[in-house]
């Protein structure tokens, strides 16, 4: 059997590497810089897809979401769409991994090499993608000193706009740092940290309650990927913007590797046990709703 499965994936990695790109066009991916302009330019909502999504339409769940099928259908519906108000990201990493370091190679150099045609299957032929890296300006690229330009960029969207933060419980976007200190004004709704999915309708309801003459941010895993998209058809522009303040965190301290941020959930370093409740009065009094989840 293992031996079996050993040629499957030979096989597998074989077509994706050579057989499908020779027939087969990469997806049409803005750069970055080009995501940020639209965004600005043009008042987008955006919905963004990687590795965690692409595992939960696959049929799979990720450290933070068990997999859930209206899940998956949702994902695909977003995947699929083509409203003028939105903009499906996908990651830049079919055609040239040349602006990655080392580490971020490999790793989308391999799952490229075993998902290519299961990405493609869920494309649009001469679509135009935004990027989904847009908010992963950082730790895995090789030319560092451009990602401060790229977040003063990122930042100049919200600058003097009323914000609605949608995140997990232990994310605290912006707290002890300045990237949303040129908004008008912030408030939050804080959403449980683990499969919050599961909670899907009573988020979307109380954004909606709060979001008038608001940007929305989102910062749900998954779920951020299809609430932007059905707050952009209510007429909300909303953006899932993911790891940005992890990033920034990180960019801040110069890491060179994924480090533990004090009192903030990163899902790739700390256990939520570790994290203490911020002392910032002004957190507190952004915090206008909050989604139970499971203890």
């Amino acid at each position: 059997m293992t031996y079996i499965k050993s040629i499957y994936r030979w096989f597998i990695r074989k077509f994706n590497t050579k057989v499908l790109p020779s027939f087969v066009k990469s997806p049409k991916v803005i750069s970055r810089e080009q995501t940020v302009k639209r965004i600005h330019g043009s008042g987008l909502s955006i919905s963004r897809f990687g590795d965690g999504e692409f595992r939960i339409i696959y049929g799979k769940s990720i450290s933070f979401q068990e997999y859930d099928s209206r899940l998956k259908s949702r994902l695909i519906e977003v995947i699929k769409s083509k409203n003028q108000r939105h903009m499906v990201c996908i990651p830049d990493v079919f055609s040239s991994l040349d602006k990655f370091n080392e580490n971020a190679k490999f790793f989308w150099s391999e799952y490229v090499s075993y998902h290519r045609y299961k990405i493609y299957s869920l494309l649009t032929r001469r679509f135009i993608y935004g990027d989904s890296l847009v908010t992963r300006p950082y730790m895995d690229r090789i030319d560092k000193d451009k990602s401060y330009l790229h977040f003063k960029n990122l930042m100049s969207i919200w600058r003097d706009k009323d914000l609605l933060i949608v995140e997990g419980r232990y994310s605290r976007l912006g707290v002890g740092n300045d990237l949303f200190a040129e908004s008008k004004s912030i408030k939050r709704i804080l959403c449980p940290e683990q499969n919050c999915f599961s909670y899907y309708d009573n988020i979307l309801a109380s954004v909606l309650d709060e979001s008038r003459e608001r940007l929305v941010l989102i910062a749900l895993g998954p779920t951020a990927t299809v609430l932007a998209y059905d707050l952009c058809l209510k007429g909300v522009q909303a953006l899932d913007i993911g790891h940005l303040d992890v990033e920034y965190e990180w960019m801040k301290m110069r890491a060179i590797v994924k480090a533990p941020i004090p009192n903030k959930y990163v899902n790739e370093t700390v256990a939520t046990n570790k994290i203490k409740y911020p002392e910032d009065s002004r957190y507190r009094e952004q915090i206008v709703f909050e989604v139970e989840g499971n203890e």
